[in-house]
């Protein structure tokens, strides 16, 4: 490992040192391997892809408090590094994830991974006389705290072939079990892996940081639409007044995240299931979040996002992958 590389996995690592204590070594044997461009991880419950062979992965078991390092990936010519941590402890929510560690909530963004709320922060370090970006996502799923954490030379800020790359890479990222947003809810009335889900309302994607849908949103909602169509997972309702009777009862589509509100609008709508969504911003990345609540019981029962840069076209590109996501949860 170079010079450079070392300085840059020391600025990263000091990012990813997310709780005080220490940890004792592990006391089980991770099952864990390497398959081609793919790192799974059966102990922790998750995987990650890089976009082709230019990525070196080591597995790591390096302890940082009350977490592990346990994947280093490698980007020669950029210089980049991508660390993946867990938490050693049980962690009960984000928020609470979140308040803790050199991770700064007040300037975090709120996104998504793997479908999964998360917090994102990016913040500026020096080492060894070089500038580096250094990126971290911290999300929790079954009670596991994750931490992803990038860094590179700031030389690279705004590189169209590194950016693409390390949203392929963050795309890549899904849990071996799949994502439970049920189970964080109580469970109940959650539908099992290839049921097709019937009196389905698609409700227009929202702006994330408004809440109200846009003319680009509208047009990712159409699109949302023709993919279930045309996957044959879903039953749906003709959508063309659901805006009107929202509206005539005081509710929006950005306000559908679940609990009441989504039982009082799936009785509205004689819908039994609610599909929503957002489209937010993160750096110079689009990220498209997709729900679907069931009606009678207000929960979350599946979830997907996707990140892109680019074109309106590149969003509506994006939406089969998340169709599918949605279609055949793990």
């Amino acid at each position: 490992m170079n010079a450079e590389r070392l300085a840059l996995s020391a600025a990263v690592l000091a990012a990813l040192t997310f709780l005080a204590g220490c940890a004792a070594d592990p006391s089980l044997t991770w099952q864990r391997e390497l398959v081609g461009t793919s790192y799974i991880d059966q102990t922790h419950d998750c995987r990650i892809s890089a976009p082709n062979a230019n990525w070196t992965f080591k597995m790591a078991s390096i302890d940082f408090g009350d977490g592990w390092t346990i994947l280093n990936m490698f980007r020669p010519v950029y210089n980049c590094v991508i660390l993946i941590g867990v938490s050693q402890h049980s962690q009960k929510d984000l928020e609470t994830f979140a308040q803790v560690g050199t991770f700064i909530p007040r300037e975090a963004k709120f996104t998504y991974i793997a479908g999964m709320p998360c917090h994102y922060s990016a913040k500026p370090m020096s080492s060894k006389s070089v500038d580096w970006l250094v990126f971290v996502y911290k999300f929790v799923h079954n009670n596991v705290g994750y931490v992803i954490s990038c860094g590179y030379p700031s030389q690279w800020q705004g590189d169209e072939t590194l950016a693409a790359e390390l949203d392929e890479i963050l795309n890549s990222f899904e849990f071996v079990t799949g994502p439970s947003p049920a189970a964080a809810t109580g469970g109940a009335g959650r539908a099992s892996a290839g049921e097709k889900l019937v009196r389905v309302a698609v409700l227009d994607i929202v702006d994330l940081p408004t809440g109200a849908p846009t003319q680009v949103t509208r047009s990712l909602t159409d699109e949302v639409q023709n993919q279930c169509m045309k996957s044959g997972h879903f039953e749906l309702l003709d959508r063309r007044e659901f805006a009107a009777i929202l509206k005539e009862h005081d509710l929006q589509a950005g306000t559908m995240g679940s609990g009441q509100l989504v039982i009082e609008a799936g009785k509205l709508l004689g819908a039994r299931y609610l599909l929503t969504g957002n489209l937010g911003q993160v750096g110079e990345s689009s990220v498209i979040y997709l729900q679907v609540c069931d009606a009678q019981t207000g929960q979350i029962i599946r979830t997907a996002s996707v990140r892109c840069r680019g074109s309106q076209d590149r969003l509506l590109d994006a939406i089969p992958s998340l169709v599918t996501r949605l279609s055949a949860p793990r």
